[in-house]
């Protein structure tokens, strides 16, 4: 796969989304079986005089071996160079979507949506109108965020610490982590986990900060208790409120009281996002609640063509 980027960035991200079952890794959960072929072993090269993407001179910026993940950002040198080519001897899965980042001013508009089943779904598996990312460009002209998505269904946040490790391997490379996280912590309604959920989230967040990512925590989901026969205990969602203001964290998504008011964009099971609008209004609400850190504002430059932009570090 070849890309013409045109002539002018320094510096590119270059991110990546993979099918499968659409689960960020296969093997973090021990309740849930995940499938999908991640694109694993490959290099990039880059060229400046190429004309099509075949042709022409091309230079190793950056080889990957045994990613096992299905959304991944690495950055490359890109001086001089106006192509760049995804080149792999194995199997590459299905790619969903491949993008380019101006980084020349070490661009800092760059997100992890970390989350179990629901932004699995509502983030990544399901159509939505336009994407977090979108939407804030919409808004805010001068940004178009960098966005991967890191929805595992099952997973909890004992199991994220558990894998902590790989997930800033991975995904550690981003300025901020928007997590959605709790309702596998919580399921059932009652509170025998709370104390294990708030000592887990803590870990991520003050693992996150020492990695110079900033955490932005999405208040859990409601349920439809028709359908799921259960709630979200209040001290969950009383938890993550505290672990916020504890923590001098901007705040997420109110995802409780928006979905307990629109139970309609449940699924059938009474937890999930449906696809008849619950994973569009999860990206409405995670960019109506990011919107406030745009509006501050921040140094963004355009390169000649209008579509690629970077944000500079404060």
């Amino acid at each position: 796969i070849a890309l013409n980027v045109g002539a002018g960035p320094k510096k590119l991200l270059i991110t990546w989304e993979s099918f499968g079952d659409c689960a960020w890794a296969t093997n973090f959960t021990s309740n849930c079986g995940h499938s999908g072929v991640a694109l694993s072993n490959f290099k990039i090269l880059t060229s400046a005089n190429s004309t099509d993407g075949m042709d022409g001179d091309w230079t190793e910026a950056a080889s990957i071996a045994d990613n096992p993940v299905m959304a991944r950002g690495v950055e490359i040198d890109f001086d001089g160079k106006s192509w760049f080519k995804f080149v792999s001897e194995g199997d590459v899965g299905k790619l969903l979507e491949i993008e380019a980042f101006d980084m020349t001013e070490n661009g800092t508009d760059t997100w992890f949506f970390m989350g179990t089943s629901i932004s699995q779904m509502g983030i990544k598996q399901q159509e939505t109108d336009s994407t977090t990312a979108q939407l804030i460009h919409a808004r805010f002209p001068d940004y178009t965020p960098a966005m991967l998505r890191g929805g595992i269904g099952c997973i909890n946040s004992t199991e994220v610490v558990a894998h902590l490790d790989e997930y800033l391997k991975y995904a550690g490379n981003v300025k901020y982590w928007a997590i959605e996280m709790g309702t596998n912590d919580a399921w059932g309604g009652g509170d025998w986990d709370l104390d294990a959920y708030v000592k887990n989230m803590q870990t991520i967040i003050d693992s996150a900060k020492a990695h110079n990512i900033t955490p932005i925590i999405a208040r859990i989901i409601a349920t439809n208790p028709e359908k799921s026969g259960w709630q979200i205990n209040q001290a969950f969602l009383d938890a993550v409120d505290k672990l916020v203001e504890d923590n001098k964290l901007p705040k997420g998504p109110d995802f409780y009281n928006y979905f307990l008011e629109h139970p309609e964009l449940l699924g059938s099971d009474g937890i999930h996002p449906n696809a008849e609008g619950g994973g569009q209004a999860m990206h409405h609400l995670w960019a109506d609640a990011l919107a406030p850190l745009y509006a501050v504002g921040d140094t963004a430059k355009k390169d000649s063509s209008g579509n690629v932009t970077t944000r500079k570090s404060k």
